[in-house]
């Protein structure tokens, strides 16, 4: 189970703190260890919209939506 994971924990307390390039070494840590982590993606995928660089949806967010299986309900 990925809740887990101390990286992405570490990530997310990086990124409350606003330790932007610690919040991404963290999140991408978490993702090597479990490359099926959307949670992990998406928070990686904030940082630079977090730092104002972001016009348009970041290619990493893509990843998310391709990693992610589709989950059908009855």
């Amino acid at each position: 189970m990925h809740q887990n994971q101390p990286a992405y924990h570490l990530g997310l307390v990086y990124l409350r703190q606003g330790q932007l390039d610690q919040a991404k070494a963290a999140f991408e840590q978490a993702i090597t260890i479990s490359p099926q982590y959307p949670e992990a993606y998406y928070n990686l995928g904030s940082i630079p919209r977090r730092r104002g660089l972001v016009t348009k949806p970041p290619l990493i967010s893509l990843k998310i939506v391709t990693n992610t299986p589709i989950v059908k309900f009855p």
